[in-house]
Order: C-alpha cells, then structure tokens, then sequence
C-alpha cells in the first residue's frame, strides 16, 4: 500500500519537505509519492495544509493478538505493543499507515507481518497505552 496525493494539492511543498524517505516529487499539477521509495510513515499527510495526501488501497483488517518484533534496515529491531490500557478511540487504527492495527477484544491490536515500525500509532494514541517492547 501506498499514499498517494489527490488534485487538491496546493502545491505548498510541505509533504516533499516533510518526508523522510525522500519519496516526493514535484509534478506538473501536484506532487507525487513513488510507491517504491515510500516507508507508510505517513508523515506527508499529517503534514498537508488541504488533506489531499491519502492512502492509495483500500483497508485489509487482521486481527492477531500482540506484536512480534520487526526487523527494520540497519538489523534494528522494533515492536509495539498495546496495552490494557487502551480506551478503544480507534485513532491508532484510523493512523496506521501499513493498516497493521485491527479491532480485537476489548483493545487493538498490531499485526506485526503488517507493522512498519513508524510509530505513528504511539503519536496519535491519547491513553498512551501503545509503547515499544
């Protein structure tokens, strides 16, 4: 899955200033992400003034009970976890750039095969109830 930047763009820059997989380019009408170079941060959508950066493909759900460890370039290895002491807001699904987070029982959970290790679902949760292993 991809992002990917809709005919509302102003052509502000933000996003292509913003991204840390420097994945965007300018265009003619508006910028645009290589689908290839882009890591699902989804910083360039937090980061766009007219909301016109959204996700490319349609939401898989995928409900697994915790998150395994994902191995990330460099051999660093990250998971997250969600604790008991998540209040069910769902911004950390409605967040996920990868749709790794399901609904389970009683708390989301991460699909750590799904997971990219971005930590937006950490920001985005008000109950800091998603922290790191």
């Amino acid at each position: 899955m991809a992002y990917k930047i809709s005919e509302e763009c102003i052509m502000c820059g933000l996003c292509q200033a913003n991204c840390p997989a420097d994945a965007i380019s300018e265009g003619e009408d508006r910028y645009v992400i290589d689908p290839e170079a882009c890591i699902l941060c989804g910083t360039c959508a937090e980061n766009c003034p007219a909301g016109a950066i959204a996700e490319a493909e349609a939401e898989e759900e995928e409900t697994v009970e915790e998150a395994e460890p994902s191995e990330e370039e460099g051999g660093q290895t990250m998971a997250f976890k969600i604790s008991a002491d998540c209040i069910m807001c769902g911004l950390c699904q409605a967040n996920c750039p990868a749709d790794a987070i399901s609904e389970g029982d009683g708390q989301y959970v991460i699909d750590p095969e799904k997971c990219v290790s971005c930590g937006t679902c950490a920001d985005n949760c008000p109950a800091g109830a998603i922290s790191e292993e």
